[in-house]
């Protein structure tokens, strides 16, 4: 069974594409991506990655991907320009003493809930909006 669906679950799905960019970002962590072009590229495989999770994508593969690279791009972008080192290594201690799996895990319960969420949601909807101005 998927555990999102993309034709009712687009928030939770850019959330969740969000936290695997997250993760790929403090792995790379100090030699990360700088540009969004870069890391839009560098996004190409999660779609695919991800699909295994995902229902309902069927004729909206365009836009499957189109979300699933936006959100990852979003926040590696985030973590590799926005903050500082200082902010960086203690997350980045601990999440690669993890599986990929248990990183994830943590990364979805620290930033699942609350303010940290909010950021989020709020780059979803950004995201949102600038695809209703670019169709």
């Amino acid at each position: 069974m998927a555990t999102y669906c993309f034709k009712k679950r687009k928030k939770d799905l850019f959330f969740e594409a969000a936290m695997r960019g997250m993760l790929a970002a403090v792995l790379d962590f100090p030699r990360c991506l700088k540009s969004r072009k870069d890391c839009f590229e560098a996004s190409h495989q999660v779609p695919d990655a991800m699909r295994a999770d995902v229902c309902c994508i069927a004729a909206d593969n365009d836009a499957y991907r189109h979300l699933v690279r936006a959100g990852w791009s979003f926040a590696y972008l985030a973590i590799a320009t926005e903050l500082k080192a200082r902010d960086v290594v203690p997350l980045a201690m601990v999440l690669k003493s993890k599986s990929q799996t248990s990183a994830l895990a943590f990364l979805r319960q620290t930033y699942g809930e609350g303010e940290p969420r909010i950021h989020f949601d709020q780059a979803y909807e950004q995201y949102v909006i600038e695809s209703r101005q670019s169709a």
